[in-house]
């Protein structure tokens, strides 16, 4: 005597418990399939108990517990420091007009800029603000098969394996007198701070946080302060 095999109900993906990681397996319909841990199993005889079985298993419920940060969706300021809504537009105008300049005199330009080069540009400059770990992330995105060519400027070109090589290497390719580099809370101690001074000897560096400023204007006032004596 053979036992007759359960399809898949779709009634079943109604249920709040099983409907956000339970789906029917697109190759049988005997089958289902599970999209935390990723795994199809036979439904068998079964029905609703093999389902019920699959997700008392240890391989799910180990699953269950890191899904939330699988499905994390990142928001840019997620991956950019300092990002705002008008980060992009600020980077492309200031690429644009280094190609055409600001004097009316200088738009016949606008037909000479090469718009894929702008664009190519815009990248590394906002690459330049991103986190390592974000960078990490992008083998996981539409991006995947640029991951090793954005990692090499990032990491070569760029030289974010060190702050004070990055530092270094702006400072020697800009013409500026004042930096400032913005970071996240507390991820620059005292000790790194009085690294950067023995490496970048030439220069003053002072370390100040957010938290100590009540206003946005009493932070920019001691922005302003410090190029006034300083420069």
């Amino acid at each position: 005597m053979t036992s007759e095999k359960t399809y898949f109900q779709e009634d079943w993906l109604q249920q709040d418990i099983y409907k956000d990681w339970l789906v029917l397996n697109a190759h049988a319909k005997t089958k289902a399939r599970c999209k935390k841990c990723k795994k199809s199993f036979e439904l068998y005889n079964m029905g609703i108990q093999a389902v019920k079985s699959h997700a008392a298993g240890k391989k799910h419920q180990s699953a269950t517990k890191f899904y939330p940060l699988l499905i994390h969706e990142f928001k840019p300021s997620d991956s950019f420091i300092g990002y705002s809504e008008v980060v992009c537009a600020s980077v492309v105008n200031k690429l644009y007009q280094q190609y055409v300049g600001h004097n009316e005199a200088d738009h016949d330009k606008v037909g000479e800029v090469d718009y894929d080069k702008l664009f190519e540009e815009s990248c590394h400059v906002l690459l330049k603000l991103a986190t390592p770990d974000s960078l990490l992330r992008v083998v996981k995105t539409s991006l995947k098969d640029h991951f090793e060519y954005y990692w090499n400027i990032y990491f070569v070109k760029q030289f974010h394996h060190s702050l004070a090589a990055y530092l270094i290497h702006e400072l020697d390719n800009i013409d500026c007198k004042f930096m400032q580099v913005t970071t996240f809370s507390r991820l620059l101690s005292p000790t790194d701070k009085e690294n950067l001074n023995i490496e970048l000897n030439d220069f003053k560096i002072e370390m100040i946080s957010l938290m100590q400023f009540q206003t946005e204007k009493s932070f920019r006032d001691r922005l302003r302060l410090n190029i006034q004596i300083h420069i």
